[in-house]
């Protein structure tokens, strides 16, 4: 059974991610590929430090994520 799906209000709402591969791997790739998520388990109404993770494809490289975490809460 999944969760109950919540709205959740983010700070900032955009993550940069730099990433390193081989030049024809990196020419293929497209934003889809790259995910960025946070854990929202136990995540109440006021504002919460949450980590950021990133899914890449394979043959590549997670150089950075900026930034590494965000600003979250519940949204009423």
């Amino acid at each position: 059974q999944y969760p109950r799906s919540q709205r959740v209000e983010l700070k900032p709402v955009t993550v940069d991610v730099e990433l390193q591969g081989t030049e024809d791997v990196m020419d293929s790739l497209t934003s889809s590929e790259v995910l960025a998520t946070i854990d929202t388990a136990d995540l109440g109404t006021g504002w919460q430090e949450r980590k950021v993770s990133i899914s890449i494809p394979a043959n590549t490289t997670l150089v950075r994520s900026i930034p590494d975490s965000v600003q979250a809460r519940k949204r009423k």
